[in-house]
């Protein structure tokens, strides 16, 4: 079955200062991102920043359909949207014309015209055939108008249907921006501050098919992007295709996942992100808020002297420190008992060691293997759902001239088929991601124009400027991007203040 799509597309006056608007990539991020945490798979997220006509027609062939709501956010009135066209100017679709395009697009469910006085859109909409159409009724405040977008697709990513979704969004605007009465309704329309305001929030909902709802099945949803990771995605992929089906398998034993790369390649930053993007989501969601608790423990001491029983112990005791369960100290108890101590605490644990390849040796691998074939084997009972990250961290090292002369594996190449052999071993409880490397010119080129494409078009070039363009560890360029990140999001809330000083 083909998968459904959401395209959402924007366009900007980039030919007059005084028209263009500085909320519009922000507003079509936040909807992607409040989509692509929640509904991604099995909905696919199209975008078409700076989008002419053309470019919505070709996405429309491509996905004939398919398209189940379209999102536009840009400059319009009551007879045209306004699109891009050659060299930066100004392209347009008339309503009718425009009218007739969607109404060809047999699976829509929505369109979503989120721009100046759009209403007359709307009916004409409607009148084809369109289920459900939100549009505008008057000037509206691009930054109104990306908290509205943002709250509003938050509920359709969250199963609501497209009238609760429109509900809860114009509460959440309302009660942000409003404060009664006439002059309450200022800040969500465009215009200087002897414009006359309107009683009435602009905002309606048309249609005789406002109950539809986005279909997620459990098992197929994924989670988010790993945001500013720049080239994480497959880990992240891999990581994404497993955690749902652990958290609804009540009988799943406890699951490992290798994270392996060097040192500065951010194994604990993507652990957390894993934590706070794809586990918490869907723990709640699948569990209930109630016991969809995570816990989350750092194991900062994996033993690595010592015959395999003396290691054994040593772990045990480096976890009971890590957790802190009354009754569960040293190293007398199994795994047994740290599971029946964790059921009244919530249905979630994460545990996350890190283990320095440079101390790897014999035991090393016995003591990984003591772990995941003794130390939780329990019986086929109702279990705590337990995900635990092993972070493999290699030396910088490259290999002799001997070795390479006669074909020998540096430690590296050793310990990874060691870690293959394993996970072969054990099926699908053990799954080692791809090894983390570092951060190419290209990788950056390509994350800056899907997500900061109109800010950050030059940002490669900065970061990679003094090394030839060779490849960069990832807390160097995440520590650039947010740098960049913050100076945008602090010079834009610099003249939001400075607009709002002006219009008092």
């Amino acid at each position: 079955m083909a998968e459904p799509v959401f395209l959402l597309a924007y366009a900007n006056d980039r030919s007059d200062p005084e028209r263009y608007l500085r909320n519009l990539v922000d507003e079509v991020r936040a909807v992607r991102t409040a989509l692509e945490d929640k509904i991604s798979p099995p909905y696919r997220i199209e975008v078409r920043p700076n989008a002419t006509l053309d470019d919505i027609i070709k996405v429309f062939d491509r996905y004939e359909g398919q398209v189940r709501i379209f999102h536009y956010a840009g400059h319009a009135d009551s007879l045209q949207l306004m699109f891009e066209g050659d060299d930066k100017h100004q392209g347009f679709a008339s309503q009718e014309g425009f009218t007739r395009l969607l109404a060809s697009q047999k699976g829509l469910r929505l369109a979503f015209l989120n721009g100046c006085t759009t209403q007359n859109h709307a009916l004409s909409m409607v009148e084809a055939g369109i289920p459900a159409v939100v549009a505008t009724s008057q000037l509206i405040n691009d930054s109104a108008a990306l908290m509205f977008a943002d709250r509003f697709y938050q509920q359709i990513g969250n199963q609501k249907s497209i009238s609760k979704s429109f509900d809860d969004a114009e509460i959440k605007v309302q009660t942000a921006l409003t404060g009664g009465g006439n002059g309450g309704y200022r800040g969500l329309y465009w215009g200087k501050k002897n414009v006359e305001i309107p009683n009435v929030f602009p905002w309606e909902l048309y249609g005789v098919k406002k109950d539809w709802r986005v279909q997620v099945k459990k098992a197929s949803s994924k989670g988010s992007i790993v945001h500013l990771m720049v080239n994480r995605d497959r880990q992240a992929e891999h990581f994404r295709d497993t955690v749902d089906y652990i958290l609804e398998n009540t009988l799943h034993p406890p699951q490992f996942f290798v994270i392996h790369g060097s040192r500065n390649e951010k194994h604990r930053s993507l652990v957390t992100r894993f934590k706070e993007a794809n586990i918490r989501y869907s723990a709640e969601r699948i569990l209930g808020e109630d016991q969809g608790i995570v816990h989350f423990y750092d194991m900062k001491e994996w033993p690595y002297t010592g015959e395999l029983p003396m290691r054994q112990r040593n772990l045990k005791r480096s976890i009971a420190r890590a957790i802190e369960f009354d009754g569960l100290a040293g190293s007398s108890w199994d795994g047994k008992d740290l599971i029946e101590r964790q059921k009244s605490r919530g249905k979630v644990v994460i545990f996350q060691h890190t283990i320095s390849a440079e101390k790897w040796d014999t035991n090393t691998l016995k003591l990984i293997k003591w772990y995941i074939k003794e130390f939780w084997q329990v019986d086929g009972k109702e279990l705590p759902q337990f995900i635990i990250f092993l972070n493999i961290i290699y030396p910088e090292e490259s290999q002799n001239a001997i070795s390479k002369l006669f074909g020998g594996a540096t430690r590296r190449q050793r310990i990874q088929k060691q870690l293959r052999e394993l996970g072969a071993e054990e099926g699908e409880l053990f799954q080692v991601l791809r090894e983390i490397k570092p951060v190419t010119y290209e990788d950056v080129v390509n994350w800056v124009d899907e997500y900061f494409a109109d800010e950050l078009s030059g940002m490669a070039d900065i970061i990679y400027a003094s090394n030839n363009r060779k490849p960069l560890p990832m807390e160097v360029v995440e520590y650039q991007l947010k740098k960049e990140i913050d100076r945008i999001n602090k010079e834009k809330a610099q003249r939001e203040l400075f607009d709002e000083l002006e219009d008092a």
